[in-house]
């Protein structure tokens, strides 16, 4: 089989968690109640958190409070809000002071590797402070599930990373920890119970690759032009926003300050080139770089859900494109999809496959890390799935949402019943190491996102069960070539096997 037919006959996922189908899981389709962790939601790029901008809330956007309907079904659910523009490492630190409640330690490595001070904000009340203490009724440990809005789920990887193992494999070498409850102490490895990671640019992305070499006005333009899509609408004086950047001196946006004015305060993203930003841990060379030492964990779940609102078409020369559709995604983000769907992933050394996106990220990046295994949840010829822990389990496409879309800044789909079907899921997984089938009595048709690595990392390991055994590439990006073909026959490890029709 050619490598075009591979890219084209990828099998329809159908799946009772995909938006169209959000009512249609079968009243008789119960998921077992495996556990009662509570759920923690991690914001992405420009996010913020639920006590900023007048009560514009992140997590569902213009279809309600997503926290209060989680809540309502009956999940303990926090928000968290860390740096919109700081790297994953600061925000991985932030994170966890603000569920434990403590003060923010950046690393002393870290720190002076970056040139910024070592402690930042002080959390009087954590969010969830017993978090990794032993419940003295259950005798078991206090666990949490992440759910991560774009860069939220490569933030939430990496502190589940550093929890289990500090910061070892990082650049600036492992940091020192001077007790247990440190975060860079490692040894909480079990802390974490499932990462569900949502439009998340495992891989990076090529608008990251853009930005990262503009600086000066233009990239402030793109700064706010990304905080304006998201949800701090227009250059309004009366909206209140925190980059939460205490470790460079800067404070909250003030009541009559512009939102032009403010990010001229945040004068570093004016420097090309600088790492401790959100820009360089979501630049391709970023990602790749903390994914050599951010790995996928043997004791966590792992769940990705990718989005796209581009179509495929061909240029006047004939060169294969993708362009937004217009009726679906947001207009401020159709012009950062056109030049991610444009020739410049191709003049970069990527292949064609990194033209799809959502607005802000390729859909070919959303799926994975560069190295972890991975099972497809459902395809068209499964009646059940099983969510596997250790390994990435890739939720079936959520094709017309862009990036906004996906936590609810749109009238067109009912985003939110996603997230509250898969807290039912989140639910079910059990506590003990074992796989959980997951009722799928039908529903939409969602595509499954295609997998691809990024340079410099070595070929995926997959379990295959194929007519086509998948080769090892000497070009990681002509990888789509050999790891299409778990898409239409591949066991899975879902005890399913696909044949494949010539």
């Amino acid at each position: 089989m050619s490598r075009q037919q591979l890219l084209q006959s990828a099998p329809i996922a159908t799946v009772a968690f995909g938006f169209e189908s959000a009512n249609a899981l079968a009243p008789n389709a119960v998921l077992m109640e495996g556990n009662k962790y509570p759920i923690v939601l991690v914001h992405g790029v420009a996010g913020w958190g639920r006590d900023e901008l007048l009560g514009i809330k992140y997590w569902g956007g213009l279809q309600g409070d997503l926290q209060e309907q989680l809540e309502a079904q009956g999940h303990t659910v926090f928000t968290a809000s860390v740096g919109p523009y700081s790297s994953n490492w600061d925000r991985a630190c932030e994170l966890y002071a603000q569920i434990k409640g403590t003060t923010v330690d950046y690393g002393a490595k870290h720190s002076k590797h970056f040139d910024h001070t070592q402690l930042g904000h002080t959390y009087s009340q954590g969010l969830y402070p017993q978090w990794g203490d032993v419940d003295p009724v259950t005798g078991e440990i206090n666990k949490i599930h992440f759910i991560g809005h774009s860069m939220g789920g490569t933030t939430i990887r990496m502190l589940a990373q550093m929890l289990a193992h500090g910061s070892a494999g990082a650049s600036w070498g492992q940091e020192a920890s001077a007790s247990r409850e440190s975060l860079f102490a490692g040894g909480k490895g079990d802390w974490v119970h499932s990462i569900t990671t949502i439009s998340s640019p495992h891989l990076g992305t090529t608008l990251a690759d853009e930005i990262s070499n503009l600086g000066g006005d233009t990239l402030k333009h793109v700064l706010f032009g990304i905080s304006s899509t998201l949800g701090v609408v227009g250059d309004s004086t009366e909206q209140f926003y925190d980059v939460k950047m205490d470790q460079w001196g800067i404070d909250a946006k003030g009541e009559h300050e512009s939102l032009h004015q403010y990010i001229d305060r945040v004068d570093l993203f004016t420097k090309p080139g600088y790492q401790d930003t959100a820009i360089g841990s979501c630049s391709t060379q970023g990602a790749a770089e903390e994914n050599t030492w951010v790995r996928t964990l043997p004791n966590v779940y792992y769940m990705s859900y990718a989005t796209s609102d581009t179509f495929t078409t061909r240029d006047f020369l004939y060169r294969s494109t993708q362009l937004p559709h217009l009726l679906t995604m947001m207009l401020p983000l159709q012009p950062m999809a056109s030049f991610m769907g444009s020739q410049y992933p191709i003049r970069h050394g990527f292949s064609t496959e990194w033209q799809e996106n959502d607005g802000i990220v390729p859909t070919i990046s959303m799926a994975k890390d560069a190295t972890g295994d991975f099972v497809i949840v459902a395809n068209e010829t499964a009646g059940f799935g099983k969510i596997v822990r250790g390994k990435w389990n890739i939720m079936p496409k959520l094709d017309r949402l862009d990036h906004a879309a996906v936590i609810g800044f749109t009238v067109l789909k009912q985003v939110n019943e996603i997230y509250l079907r898969h807290a039912e899921l989140l639910r079910s997984l059990p506590k003990e190491d074992v796989a959980v089938a997951v009722a799928i009595p039908g529903g939409a048709q969602v595509r499954a996102p295609p997998l691809a690595q990024p340079p410099l990392v070595q070929p995926l390991t997959m379990h295959v069960d194929a007519i086509e055994k998948p080769q090892q590439c000497e070009d990681p990006y002509l990888l789509m070539a050999s790891t299409t073909a778990p898409y239409q026959h591949m066991e899975m490890e879902m005890e399913l096997k696909t044949k494949v029709k010539e």
